[in-house]
């Protein structure tokens, strides 16, 4: 009987994580769509700005000042982006290693929980049935 409630309070327990790893892509899937739509757009009005900057004609006095400015303004995209990647992580978004990491975890997990079921209570795979139920 006692080993029978160790054994449910892990599942509860394994299961909880399980459905907080599934909340946490829930999450992500949903938040970061729109933030990334966000971030395309005005990723697309900075090349613009870069790009017309770029084909403007100008005196050869000024190339230096315009090559100046580019660099400036590239620098800025890179800081625009790094920024973004340090908000999404304080807002809580998970990162793509992030969600990496926890994918592999969970599977580990999964894996510590097939070595802890015995055998004979294991659930019979996929295939397994299918071979079964076309033998007979």
């Amino acid at each position: 009987m006692k080993l029978e409630s160790v054994q449910s309070r892990r599942h509860v327990s394994i299961r909880q994580v399980g459905l907080a790893g599934l909340g946490v892509v829930g999450k992500v899937q949903k938040e970061s769509v729109r933030l990334f739509e966000i971030l395309v757009e005005e990723g697309k009005r900075v090349e613009t700005r870069r790009d017309k900057a770029a084909q403007t004609p100008v005196p050869a006095a000024l190339k230096a000042l315009r090559d100046k400015a580019l660099a400036q303004l590239n620098k800025l995209q890179e800081v625009v982006q790094e920024g973004s990647a340090r908000v999404l992580h304080v807002v809580g978004l998970p990162s793509l290693i992030d969600i990496q990491a926890i994918s592999t975890r969970l599977d580990e997990l999964q894996a510590s929980i097939q070595d802890l079921i015995p055998e004979s209570r294991a659930p019979e795979s996929r295939a397994r049935k299918t071979a079964l139920a076309a033998i007979g």
